[in-house]
């Protein structure tokens, strides 16, 4: 398992410098980052700049840091009857140009005056679409779990029909343990679940419960993540854990805070049980 940090609220809501941004990461003992899809308020990868691309790669390679994955925005579901879908193959192609492994989208929820069935087709048929993409160029899309009392799955079973109907065994899971327990989902047993679909990981933390909850910086919320870390060595998961923060927490603080919380809870795996590709506790 590899430490990671993701930039979006940094690097692009608070305009923060690349390559001191990287540098802060880096300094903290973070292997890699995730980053955004976009630049700016806008659905799709074309807003990335070849100018920003570059900036993004040559401060990763500077300062040693590892692109984990690409993060999407826009609720999937939703965005295909707007005038702009989201176009996950544009992010697909993000991904393989600034070298990251995974791509994240949000699945949405039903559309106003749309029959559900409608809006289950067509999402099914972009993902497939997608899905096929992305296994051409070994790439995994992983579905980014929100609040799902507003989304088209509701529940474990209604997740499990939708990669039955998608029919392809690398879609994935962005596994977010916060956005899981807020819900009262058992974050522990979704993850024996769902395990061969985790490929990325985004941990943040919480206080309260949906619809009334505030988010914290990992280890200053309710979460406790040495069984969370646990398991997902038990499961072999061999990708990243990606700290993501958010605008009102200060860069530093939040690397150093989510860097700790995280290595502590890293140190704790079993002897013997880290993914074999793992690169260990600090």
């Amino acid at each position: 398992m590899r430490r990671a940090f993701y930039t979006y609220s940094y690097t692009d809501r608070l305009g923060l410098d690349i390559d001191r941004t990287l540098a802060e990461i880096a300094r903290w003992g973070y292997e890699g980052i995730d980053e955004s899809s976009t630049c700016g308020p806008h659905t799709n990868s074309s807003s990335v700049s070849p100018g920003r691309r570059r900036a993004i790669r040559d401060a990763a390679r500077r300062h040693g840091l590892r692109v984990e994955a690409i993060v999407t925005h826009a609720e999937l579901s939703t965005s295909l009857f707007s005038p702009e879908p989201l176009d996950l193959i544009a992010a697909l192609d993000l991904a393989a140009d600034l070298g990251g492994d995974v791509v994240t989208f949000h699945l949405g929820g039903p559309v106003p005056n749309v029959p559900l069935t409608d809006v289950w087709q067509r999402t099914v048929a972009t993902l497939r679409e997608a899905v096929a993409s992305a296994d051409s160029r070994h790439l995994r899309l992983a579905i980014d779990l929100g609040p799902w009392p507003t989304w088209l799955v509701t529940s474990s079973d209604q997740l499990q029909q939708l990669f039955d109907d998608v029919a392809s065994t690398t879609l994935g899971i962005n596994f977010d343990p916060s956005y899981l327990a807020l819900q009262g989902i058992d974050p522990l047993s979704f993850l024996r679940r769902f395990a061969p679909r985790v490929c990325h990981a985004h941990l943040k933390d919480h206080r309260g419960r949906y619809p009334r909850w505030e988010h914290h910086i990992p280890g200053r919320g309710e979460l406790d993540y040495v069984p969370l870390v646990i398991e997902l060595a038990r499961c072999q998961f061999q990708g990243s854990l990606a700290i993501e923060c958010f605008t009102d927490m200060p860069l530093s603080t939040a690397c150093e805070v989510g860097y700790n919380t995280l290595s502590v809870a890293l140190r704790q795996i079993p002897a013997g049980l880290s993914p074999p590709n793992s690169t260990g506790p600090a």
